[in-house]
Protein backbone atom coordinates (compact mmCIF):
# COMPACT_ATOMS: atom_id res chain seq x y z
CA UNK A 1 0.00 0.00 0.00
CA UNK A 2 1.41 3.43 -0.91
CA UNK A 3 1.04 6.50 1.22
CA UNK A 4 -0.89 9.53 0.03
CA UNK A 5 -1.44 12.83 1.75
CA UNK A 6 -4.85 11.82 2.97
CA UNK A 7 -4.14 8.19 3.88
CA UNK A 8 -0.87 7.34 5.65
CA UNK A 9 0.62 3.93 4.91
CA UNK A 10 0.06 1.25 7.52
CA UNK A 11 3.21 -0.10 9.08
CA UNK A 12 3.44 -3.84 9.54
CA UNK A 13 3.34 -4.94 13.15
CA UNK A 14 6.29 -6.99 14.43
CA UNK A 15 4.06 -10.09 14.46
CA UNK A 16 3.11 -9.48 10.83
CA UNK A 17 6.79 -9.11 9.82
CA UNK A 18 7.67 -12.40 11.53
CA UNK A 19 4.76 -14.19 9.91
CA UNK A 20 5.79 -12.87 6.51
CA UNK A 21 9.32 -14.28 6.96
CA UNK A 22 8.16 -17.80 7.80
CA UNK A 23 8.31 -19.72 4.57
CA UNK A 24 8.89 -23.35 3.85
CA UNK A 25 12.37 -24.14 2.59
CA UNK A 26 12.65 -25.21 -1.01
CA UNK A 27 14.42 -28.54 -1.36
CA UNK A 28 16.26 -29.04 -4.62
CA UNK A 29 17.63 -32.42 -5.57
CA UNK A 30 21.11 -31.51 -6.78
CA UNK A 31 21.45 -34.77 -8.70
CA UNK A 32 18.42 -34.20 -10.94
CA UNK A 33 17.34 -30.56 -10.80
CA UNK A 34 19.16 -28.07 -13.00
CA UNK A 35 16.91 -25.17 -12.00
CA UNK A 36 18.70 -22.23 -10.41
CA UNK A 37 18.52 -21.81 -6.66
CA UNK A 38 16.60 -18.90 -5.21
CA UNK A 39 19.87 -16.95 -4.94
CA UNK A 40 20.54 -17.42 -8.66
CA UNK A 41 23.28 -20.03 -8.37
CA UNK A 42 23.18 -23.44 -9.96
CA UNK A 43 22.77 -26.50 -7.78
CA UNK A 44 26.00 -28.06 -6.59
CA UNK A 45 26.71 -31.55 -7.81
CA UNK A 46 29.21 -33.50 -5.76
CA UNK A 47 31.04 -36.15 -7.70
CA UNK A 48 32.57 -39.23 -6.07
CA UNK A 49 36.07 -38.87 -7.53
CA UNK A 50 36.23 -35.65 -9.51
CA UNK A 51 39.12 -34.68 -11.72
CA UNK A 52 39.33 -30.92 -12.00
CA UNK A 53 40.65 -29.55 -15.29
CA UNK A 54 40.91 -33.01 -16.90
CA UNK A 55 42.70 -31.67 -20.02
CA UNK A 56 45.30 -29.75 -18.00
CA UNK A 57 48.74 -29.97 -19.63
CA UNK A 58 50.80 -29.06 -16.58
CA UNK A 59 51.38 -30.45 -13.09
CA UNK A 60 48.85 -31.87 -10.63
CA UNK A 61 49.04 -31.86 -6.84
CA UNK A 62 46.93 -33.48 -4.15
CA UNK A 63 45.58 -31.28 -1.37
CA UNK A 64 43.09 -32.46 1.27
CA UNK A 65 41.71 -35.11 -1.07
CA UNK A 66 41.47 -32.86 -4.15
CA UNK A 67 43.53 -33.56 -7.28
CA UNK A 68 44.29 -29.99 -8.32
CA UNK A 69 45.64 -28.75 -11.64
CA UNK A 70 48.56 -26.39 -11.09
CA UNK A 71 51.35 -24.90 -13.14
CA UNK A 72 54.89 -24.82 -11.84
CA UNK A 73 56.00 -21.18 -11.78
CA UNK A 74 59.16 -20.03 -13.51
CA UNK A 75 61.91 -18.42 -11.47
CA UNK A 76 61.09 -15.03 -13.00
CA UNK A 77 57.45 -15.46 -11.92
CA UNK A 78 58.63 -16.20 -8.37
CA UNK A 79 60.92 -13.16 -8.44
CA UNK A 80 58.11 -10.91 -9.68
CA UNK A 81 55.71 -12.36 -7.10
CA UNK A 82 58.21 -11.73 -4.31
CA UNK A 83 58.96 -8.19 -5.50
CA UNK A 84 55.26 -7.37 -5.74
CA UNK A 85 54.84 -7.90 -2.01
CA UNK A 86 57.36 -5.27 -0.90
CA UNK A 87 56.49 -2.64 1.68
CA UNK A 88 56.55 0.15 -0.93
CA UNK A 89 53.93 -1.58 -3.09
CA UNK A 90 50.34 -0.50 -2.45
CA UNK A 91 47.95 -3.04 -0.92
CA UNK A 92 45.76 -2.84 -4.00
CA UNK A 93 48.67 -3.69 -6.31
CA UNK A 94 49.81 -6.49 -3.97
CA UNK A 95 46.32 -8.00 -4.06
CA UNK A 96 46.16 -7.68 -7.85
CA UNK A 97 49.55 -9.36 -8.30
CA UNK A 98 48.65 -12.16 -5.89
CA UNK A 99 45.41 -12.71 -7.80
CA UNK A 100 47.31 -12.75 -11.09
CA UNK A 101 49.81 -15.28 -9.75
CA UNK A 102 47.01 -17.54 -8.49
CA UNK A 103 45.10 -17.18 -11.77
CA UNK A 104 48.12 -18.13 -13.87
CA UNK A 105 49.17 -21.09 -11.73
CA UNK A 106 45.86 -22.83 -10.95
CA UNK A 107 43.51 -24.48 -13.40
CA UNK A 108 40.10 -22.76 -13.60
CA UNK A 109 38.17 -25.78 -12.28
CA UNK A 110 40.73 -26.24 -9.51
CA UNK A 111 40.37 -22.59 -8.52
CA UNK A 112 36.60 -23.00 -8.40
CA UNK A 113 36.96 -26.14 -6.29
CA UNK A 114 39.22 -24.36 -3.80
CA UNK A 115 36.79 -21.45 -3.49
CA UNK A 116 33.83 -23.82 -3.15
CA UNK A 117 35.50 -25.71 -0.32
CA UNK A 118 36.62 -22.50 1.42
CA UNK A 119 33.06 -21.16 1.38
CA UNK A 120 31.50 -24.39 2.64
CA UNK A 121 30.82 -23.93 6.36
CA UNK A 122 30.72 -27.72 6.81
CA UNK A 123 34.17 -28.34 5.30
CA UNK A 124 36.60 -28.34 8.21
CA UNK A 125 39.56 -29.45 6.05
CA UNK A 126 39.89 -26.17 4.16
CA UNK A 127 40.83 -23.29 6.45
CA UNK A 128 42.10 -19.73 6.18
CA UNK A 129 45.58 -21.21 5.62
CA UNK A 130 44.57 -23.43 2.69
CA UNK A 131 45.26 -20.98 -0.16
CA UNK A 132 48.72 -20.15 1.17
CA UNK A 133 49.43 -23.87 1.73
CA UNK A 134 48.38 -24.70 -1.84
CA UNK A 135 50.45 -21.85 -3.26
CA UNK A 136 53.37 -23.01 -1.08
CA UNK A 137 53.11 -26.44 -2.73
CA UNK A 138 53.09 -24.79 -6.17
CA UNK A 139 56.13 -22.63 -5.33
CA UNK A 140 57.94 -25.67 -3.91
CA UNK A 141 57.61 -27.40 -7.30
CA UNK A 142 59.76 -24.65 -8.85
CA UNK A 143 62.24 -24.60 -5.97
CA UNK A 144 62.72 -28.38 -6.13
CA UNK A 145 63.29 -28.20 -9.89
CA UNK A 146 65.79 -25.36 -9.46
CA UNK A 147 67.71 -27.25 -6.76
CA UNK A 148 67.79 -30.44 -8.84
CA UNK A 149 69.05 -28.54 -11.90
CA UNK A 150 71.78 -26.82 -9.89
CA UNK A 151 72.90 -29.81 -7.85
CA UNK A 152 71.55 -28.35 -4.61
CA UNK A 153 70.20 -30.74 -2.06
CA UNK A 154 69.48 -30.38 1.62
CA UNK A 155 71.91 -33.18 2.57
CA UNK A 156 74.94 -30.85 2.23
CA UNK A 157 74.20 -29.21 5.57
Amino acid sequence: MTATKSTPAKKASPARKTAARKTEPVVIDAETDDAPHTNGSSPAVVEDDPLYDPDWEHERVEYKGDDLAVRKPTMQALAAFQLSSGKYISSEKQNNMTGLFVDQHLGPDSYDRIMQRLMNPDDADYTTKSVSEIMGIVVQLAIDEFKAANGDDDEDE
